[in-house]
């Protein structure tokens, strides 16, 4: 059974090399925008003082 995801759009500013890295990385890696943010943000470790 597929699991349900809760979505919620979100809207970021990149500067122009910025966006230019993430477009390679994602030409590169055949990944999509959203696969390779999504991973970003999974790897961040809480910090201490939460």
């Amino acid at each position: 059974m597929k699991k349900k995801l809760i979505r919620k759009r979100l809207t970021i500013g990149l500067s122009q090399p910025e966006i230019e890295r993430l477009e390679a990385y994602c030409k590169e890696t055949g990944r999509n925008y959203s696969d390779v943010i999504r991973e970003c943000i999974r790897k961040l470790k809480p910090s201490l003082g939460s």
